[in-house]
């Protein structure tokens, strides 16, 4: 990944530029969205942009594109980049249709692409990989919260895109599960959801399985209003808290490891391209993911 070109100027192409910028040896050399006026953005402004992504690759030239448009636009546009010989970068969810997500993970066509989960790249779970990574886990809670809906359950219009709370953020939980504990041999699944009434999609998700021996509860909100992210860890006896949003590890009252330098997506997206292509998921714990999301809709 040397030359790389940005798909889509939503809220999180801020974070994966500015992570992108503090990497050496990667040159961002286009942007690319359908609307116009994405360009005109301060931060967006200097770069070459185009709104038509075989016209910008044409120009630019790059080896990479990542892609961070709205799930449901994924496989087109990673199709069509490995179809002009770039490698596509994919902002998790992969898809929010299981026909599309089953041809990404075809192994030939895997091989073009990289998935990201963010989740799985904050310092603070980087700091419980290489320090507690061997002790068996008995437990695992992840508590999502965001502030994409009403208390009612509403979810915001601009928010609709992302498919929904199991669809959003349940890919990210299950991404720190298969980290955390064998996800391949998850069993006795529940899911429980909560629907808003105007879009059909999920508010809320409540999920239940074991992994082995380890038991797992996920549970995701959009109706609180706040943004937080923590995982509660039963190791040895303890509760050890990841605090994802203070990007933090505390146990028993004490703080075993903070580092909050930058802000959470921002650390997360730096450390995910510096340590480009090795921090991710292989591609059977990704399969692992993608069965356990869609049985579990």
């Amino acid at each position: 990944m040397k030359r790389v070109i940005i798909i889509g100027l939503g809220t999180i192409a801020h974070h994966h530029l500015a992570a992108l910028r503090a990497v050496e040896g990667v040159e961002i050399v286009g942007l690319c969205d359908l609307r116009p006026e994405a360009s005109k953005q301060p931060e967006f402004a200097c770069y070459d942009f185009d709104t038509h992504v075989e016209r910008l690759i044409g120009r630019v030239h790059p080896d990479t594109a990542i892609i961070l448009t709205p799930p449901n636009s994924h496989r087109a546009i990673a199709e069509q980049c490995i179809h002009l010989g770039l490698h596509a970068v994919i902002e998790k969810p992969l898809e929010d249709c299981e026909r599309d997500v089953a041809y990404l993970l075809q192994p030939e066509v895997a091989q073009h692409w990289t998935p990201v989960y963010h989740s799985i790249c904050g310092p603070e779970v980087q700091w419980w990989l290489t320090h507690m990574g061997e002790v068996p886990v008995e437990s695992i809670r992840i508590a999502f919260s965001d502030p994409y809906a009403t208390k009612k359950g509403h979810i915001h219009l601009a928010k609709r895109v992302l498919g929904g709370t199991w669809i959003d953020s349940g890919v990210n939980a299950l991404a720190l599960v298969a980290l955390l504990a064998p996800i391949r041999d998850m069993r006795d699944a529940q899911a429980v959801h909560f629907t808003d009434p105007d879009s059909g999609l999920y508010y809320q998700s409540d999920f239940m399985a074991r992994c082995g021996q380890t038991e797992v509860e996920i549970a995701i909100r959009w109706n609180e209003n706040i943004n937080h992210k923590e995982t509660l860890i039963c190791a040895n006896g303890k509760t050890y808290r990841l605090n994802h949003s203070a990007q933090s590890v505390e146990c028993e009252g004490q703080i075993l490891f903070r580092d909050n330098s930058c802000e959470r997506l921002t650390a997360q997206y730096t450390a995910f391209y510096r340590q480009y292509p090795n921090l991710t998921l292989t591609m059977a714990q990704t399969k692992e993911i993608y069965k356990i999301l869609f049985e579990n809709l």
